[in-house]
């Protein structure tokens, strides 16, 4: 009998197990494509389960069919954003799993574009808190001109 896995997103529960269910049952494909919505990496990206969703994406990469950095990105340029999120707040914990999985291009375009986000809605102290994450990225990728202008502007 085959498990009803799109069934499962309709709740909350079901977004923490389906990527699991997908994994022991090695559709990394649909795996890769359940990983890719906003909506699932702002359920798995906590304290309590962000190793999983690590995990998940290695197992996905390491069979070449689909790359974590490129898969947010997409989602985020054509702003399929989770409904009720707070925006900025999910560029930022992207931005932060992008660092913490050593996809630094990424995760500069990624607080790049909470910045920008904060510009456009006049948001000054979280527009500081995504800069200064952001030239905290440059001078640990070796880029201190860049920091430094960021930094002091």
């Amino acid at each position: 009998v085959e498990p009803d896995l799109q069934g499962s997103r309709g709740s909350l529960g079901g977004l923490y197990e389906l990527p699991y269910q997908l994994e022991r049952a090695r559709d990394l494909r649909e795996l890769a494509r359940c990983l890719s919505e906003l909506t699932t990496f702002d359920v798995l990206f906590t304290e309590q389960s962000k190793f999983d969703l690590f995990r998940y994406w290695r197992t996905v990469e390491d069979a070449s069919i689909a790359e974590a950095g490129a898969a947010y990105l997409e989602a985020v340029s054509q702003r399929a954003f989770p409904p009720g999120c707070v925006v900025i707040d999910l560029l930022m914990r992207l931005g932060e799993f992008m660092q913490e999985t050593s996809k630094f291009d990424a995760a500069e375009k990624t607080l790049g574009a909470a910045i920008e986000q904060c510009r456009q809605t006049c948001q000054t102290v979280r527009r500081a808190d995504a800069e200064l994450e952001l030239g905290r990225l440059l001078l640990f990728c070796g880029r201190h001109d860049e920091s430094r202008e960021l930094l002091t502007s």
